[in-house]
């Protein structure tokens, strides 16, 4: 990506644990941090960051690079859903799809159920799931239960990671 800075620097800058997840400064960078301080603020999107050269980075990228030698080429996925959570156990390369299949629910989510949405015209649970970019239409069901059973199926066929849907706390 175009803000990657080179692994040799970040070796240089930072070490990391990869049981605890934590990277720490080697190097002093600015008067206000100090040699083994923990790095990273949290983003608005909950992972975290740190300036490296002027640049903001995420973290979850500089560890990757630090441990592979390498940047992933497209995204990162903290498998159990918790951007902070920088264990190399929990990191994993991934395709925005992939990526998008192991996605936590949202807060607004009313049925409590990815692809599950209560239709007020026809009083019927609605489901689908996005494969591939695209919506897939799933039927309609009077009760909840089944209309959930029909997108678990689909989620299994689809290959969508069994964290899919989870609450992250």
């Amino acid at each position: 990506m175009k803000n990657d800075i080179a692994v040799e620097e970040v070796r240089r800058l930072f070490d990391y644990n990869p049981i605890t997840g934590i990277m720490t400064r080697r190097v002093r960078t600015y008067s206000r941090n100090k040699i083994g301080d923990a790095v990273g603020f949290t983003c608005e999107w909950g992972h975290l960051r740190v300036r490296v050269n002027g640049m903001s980075c995420y973290v979850h990228r500089l560890i990757w690079a630090w441990v592979y030698g390498i940047y992933p080429k497209e995204q990162m996925d903290h498998i159990n859903g918790n951007p902070t959570d920088n264990r190399l156990v929990n990191l994993r390369a991934a395709t925005q799809s992939t990526n998008m299949r192991n996605r936590r629910i949202s807060k607004n989510n009313t049925s409590g159920f990815h692809g599950v949405y209560w239709d007020k015209v026809k009083n019927t649970w609605r489901v689908q799931i996005q494969v591939d970019g695209k919506h897939k239409y799933l039927g309609r069901h009077k009760e909840l239960d089944d209309a959930v059973r029909a997108r678990k199926q689909a989620e299994v066929k689809y290959g969508y990671h069994e964290n899919h849907g989870r609450v992250v706390a």
